[in-house]
């Protein structure tokens, strides 16, 4: 299975990507769009590389570019003017080209060169380049024509909300009424509203019958000039044929397109537009008639407008729909030959596509890069931000997106990866700009709307529910923003989260994700009739489908009904031998058993598989430490297989297998090799967080305060909404005597995401600190009452500590009630107080194992074995040194262990370290000293 074949999980890419090769350049405006089958991919390369060629044609050195402004600018003008209407296109650029060079040109005549340059730009369908051209100009000094080619190339480039938002503005006064209805027509019709834009149209006509009897209707006046009134009727025929055909009246379709006819036969937007319906309607020698009439009344032109090649590739279609494929290929090798530089570039696109559907996606990158260098076209550039994210570069990837990318109108596809890219590159302040910004111009969008909410949920802003509930609404066939949505509330009200997913499955009903999640919600608040009948109505028909029978193996697995799971996933490996949802469960029971020799064979398996899934190789990593008690042992067998695939997803588990044998160093080492391979892995980010969380607390346990401090702020960094960092977080600042900055984070923790003993330590650690001893102990004690939990255990013995009253019994109580070693060492650390070192020996030797990352707990062992004149006392504080080496507690230890072997120089390097580090600690003092006496 390839990185592409992955991708199916992400349709929402894959949609994009089919919608970038296949979309037509009218895709987003509110111009003529032909059916699915006349789209022609070799237009989306075909303009930037006709603009670059003009380019290079104009780039030549010119002596009048800084002469003054004089009658020759105004003839300059109007040389490029009679070159375009002429057709030569190049000439008019090389003359608009002078004209802009010119540094002495007034206001007024600088606006006039900028129209035309736009305007250029315009007739040849760079609509973005167009507006950023128009973009120059300031609002004060926009005239009439201006604003015309503003909303022109609004309307050209998909932008509708900033085409509305013109037309909604004092200023559209100075556009003609006949413009302004033409193009709230359009957006109507872009916007999906057939009846709308039609209302619009006949407002139109109304208009121009009025010119007729001599009327003015706008304060821009209209002129009664015949070729304008005659596009006009153009325009109106076109949209309000493709209204119709929205509306599948085609009779009215054809019959508006014969009375323009009627008055324009020359008019190749109708003659198009009706082979389109004749398209429609499978009558393709007529289709074929009417674009060949359409192609001999064009123009002769030296670069190919954006009208004939919506022709020339019409006819391709129209001529491959009746099998005339010779034929086709003629008219396609016409395209190519109006500029050979963009068929070079259309097959070097094909290459790159090809490299990206296979999973190579590297590969794909290096191609795309390549042309991106020859046409750095918004199309190139938005396919390199999406190949960048999906290698996990998100850097590159947002600034390709930044650059190439509209808001306004990408498709939510598309948005969503830009977004992604955005949050992963820590910049939520851009995601929520852009993703504001597309949804301000289109608030219709459910897509849109919902990927709002989402990510303002992320941050915790109560509006993201509201948001994402309104676009579900809207678009209610969303999978993975309904989950969203439910996880949500679950923390809030279950009753929610089970009416949300059970509201998805009236939209998607029968999806395995959405049952399972509505089944195991409905198992934890004990309602398991529900849950039972989600799994009994799959198997109600004669053959249950493989999902049901899934569902029947996750319900027995709540059930922990291990023999029914076992059946289960032998039924449905029988029908799909790959299935991984099925062996990736196997493989858990196997471990849960303690079956390691299956679980192992089975995690394989999924390897290759996959050898790109995480969780295949967590499996295999906690079956071969169940199999193999040794660590060096184990360490070499997982090692081999992580070598031997060299993927990402290895090396992330192999990390994880080091940090539970507190081998930190060796965890980071994997972590850098898997960001090497792979940068952009799904949990690679949690994993170096999860490090980073675990070396916090191995600081804190050596009252490294300011190490663990910078170690918490580094995994907030890659898990910027993790409870657990935030919460240690506050613990440390009370601990350090922070109180006031304790209280400021406590603030910021969403009080319906922290649990009742998280609350409960909290509040009783800030009391604590503040001399409130009593009120600290009576809210940790209703706390433990009420749910024992080693965090309220913890922080309860400190305060019993603190208070000088008897622990002993809370501490037997804690362990009878926990797994956790805490209890025990804390025995040990009572027994040592007492100096029962003997006792002290065997309760930290019973939880030995669990205290490989504990510095303190190593620290008080070694001091015990010391006192008992035991050998392994040096060995145990040099793995508390290695872990703490900061620490003078454990410095001083070791020191003294040191001086009783002999070795006084290593001894009092060691204890004039520590003693630097504590210097008012009599006790350490007075060991630096004996050391020195020496």
């Amino acid at each position: 299975m390839t990185v592409w074949d992955n991708l199916s999980n992400h349709d929402r890419f894959l949609f994009q990507i089919l919608w970038f090769i296949r979309r037509d350049t009218s895709h987003n405006s509110a111009q003529v769009r032909f059916s699915e089958y006349w789209c022609f991919p070799l237009q989306k390369v075909f303009y930037p590389i006709l603009f670059v060629s003009c380019l290079l044609v104009g780039c030549g050195d010119d002596k009048r570019a800084n002469a003054p402004a004089t009658q020759q600018d105004v003839t300059t003008l109007e040389r490029a003017a009679d070159y375009q209407e002429a057709g030569q296109y190049r000439a008019a650029f090389i003359e608009l080209r002078k004209a802009a060079g010119n540094k002495a040109l007034t206001v007024v005549e600088r606006r006039r060169v900028l129209l035309a340059q736009a305007r250029w730009f315009l007739s040849l369908g760079q609509y973005r380049r167009a507006l950023s051209i128009l973009s120059t100009v300031p609002e004060a000094n926009q005239n009439s024509d201006i604003l015309q080619a503003l909303l022109e190339g609004y309307l050209g480039a998909g932008k509708l909300g900033s085409a509305e938002e013109l037309l909604n503005g004092t200023e559209a006064e100075r556009i003609p009424q006949s413009q302004r209805l033409l193009s709230r027509a359009k957006i109507a019709f872009a916007r999906r509203h057939p009846l709308e834009t039609i209302r619009y149209l006949r407002q139109l006509e109304a208009l121009m019958a009025s010119w007729d009897v001599g009327e003015n209707v706008s304060p821009a006046s209209e002129t009664l000039d015949t070729t304008l009134t005659k596009t006009l009727q153009a325009e109106i025929a076109v949209v309000w044929t493709m209204a119709e055909l929205a509306l599948n009246h085609v009779v009215e379709a054809e019959a508006k397109l014969d009375l323009a006819l009627q008055n324009d036969p020359d008019s190749v937007p109708v003659l198009l537009a009706k082979a389109q319906v004749y398209g429609h309607l499978g009558e393709f020698e007529k289709a074929e008639d009417l674009l060949s009439d359409a192609l001999m009344r064009l123009p002769e032109t030296d670069l190919m407008e954006p009208q004939k090649v919506r022709v020339l590739t019409a006819l391709v279609s129209i001529l491959g729909a009746q099998g005339r494929t010779s034929e086709a290929v003629v008219y396609s090798r016409i395209l190519a030959e109006q500029n050979p530089q963009a068929a070079e570039l259309q097959a070097r696109l094909d290459v790159a596509l090809d490299l990206w559907r296979e999973g190579k996606l590297a590969e794909a990158r290096d191609e795309l890069m390549s042309i991106y260098q020859d046409a750095p076209t918004d199309h190139i550039g938005a396919m390199l931000g999406l190949v960048s994210f999906l290698l996990g570069d998100e850097a590159t990837a947002s600034n390709y997106f930044e650059t190439h990318l509209d808001p306004e109108t990408a498709s939510p596809s598309l948005l969503e990866a830009m977004t992604q890219s955005f949050i992963r590159a820590g910049r939520m302040d851009d995601t929520l700009a852009a993703l504001e910004q597309a949804y301000s111009r289109d608030t219709a969008n459910g897509k849109i709307e919902s990927l709002l909410g989402l990510v303002k949920l992320m941050q915790q802003d109560p509006e993201g529910h509201r948001l994402l509930t309104q676009g579900l609404e809207k678009e209610p066939h969303q999978k993975h923003m309904w989950l969203a949505l439910a996880k949500s509330q679950l923390s809030v009200s279950t009753d929610e989260a089970i009416a949300t997913l059970e509201k998805a499955l009236e939209y998607l009903p029968g999806d395995y994700q959405l049952q399972l999640n509505l089944m195991s919600t409905l198992w934890k608040v004990d309602r398991h009739a529900d849950a039972r009948a989600i799994v009994e109505s799959g198997f109600r028909v004669p053959e249950p489908t493989l999902t049901a029978q899934l569902l029947a193996m996750k319900y027995a697995l709540l059930m922990e009904d291990t023999d029914e799971a076992k059946k289960q996933i032998k039924i449905i490996l029988a029908r799909d031998p790959e299935n991984s949802i099925a062996l990736i469960d196997r493989a858990k029971i196997a471990l849960h058993t303690q079956d390691f020799s299956i679980a192992k064979s089975t995690a394989k398996h999924l390897i290759e598989q996959n050898p790109d899934r995480p969780l295949a190789y967590f499996l295999f990593t906690r079956a071969v430490e169940g199999e193999i008690s040794e660590f060096d042992r184990a360490e070499k067998s997982i090692v081999a297989l992580v070598v031997n695939q060299n993927r990402a997803a290895g090396y992330v588990a192999l990390s994880d297998f080091y940090r539970r044998y507190h081998q930190l160093e060796k965890a980071e080492r994997s972590l850098r090799e898997a960001r090497r391979i792979d940068p952009g892995l799904t949990n690679l980010n949690q994993s170096e967080g999860q490090l980073a969380f675990q070396r916090a607390k191995q600081y804190l346990s050596a009252s490294d305060f300011l190490q663990a401090r910078n170690e918490l702020m580094r995994s907030l960094q890659y898990q910027p909404h993790d409870l657990h960092v935030l919460i240690l977080l506050i613990r440390l600042e009370l601990e350090m005597g922070n109180i006031r900055e304790a209280e400021k984070l406590m603030s910021q923790v969403p009080e319906h995401l922290i649990t009742t003993d998280e609350q409960a330590v909290l509040t009783g650690s800030l009391a604590l600190k503040k001399g409130n001893v009593s009120d600290a102990e009576n809210i940790l004690t209703q706390s433990w009452e009420k749910q024992a939990s080693d965090q309220v255990g913890q922080t309860l013995y400190q305060v019993l500590k603190a208070q000088n009253k008897p622990v002993d019994d809370f501490l037997r109580q804690w362990a009878s009630r926990s797994n956790s070693v805490l209890p025990i060492v804390h025995q040990g650390n009572e027994l040592l107080e007492k100096e029962d070192y003997l006792k002290a020996i065997h309760a930290y030797e019973s939880v030995f194992a669990q205290l490989s990352g504990n510095a303190d707990a190593l620290n008080n062992l070694a001091w015990a074995y010391h006192k008992m004149k035991d050998d392994k006392a040096l060995e145990t504080a040099e793995a508390a040194k290695a872990l703490a080496p900061n620490n003078p507690y454990v410095l001083d230890t070791y020191g003294v262990i040191l001086l009783a072997k002999g070795e006084t120089e290593k001894a009092r390097e060691v204890l004039t370290r520590a003693q630097s580090l504590a210097p008012e600690n009599i006790s350490i003092e007075a060991h630096w000293r004996q050391a020195n006496e020496k």
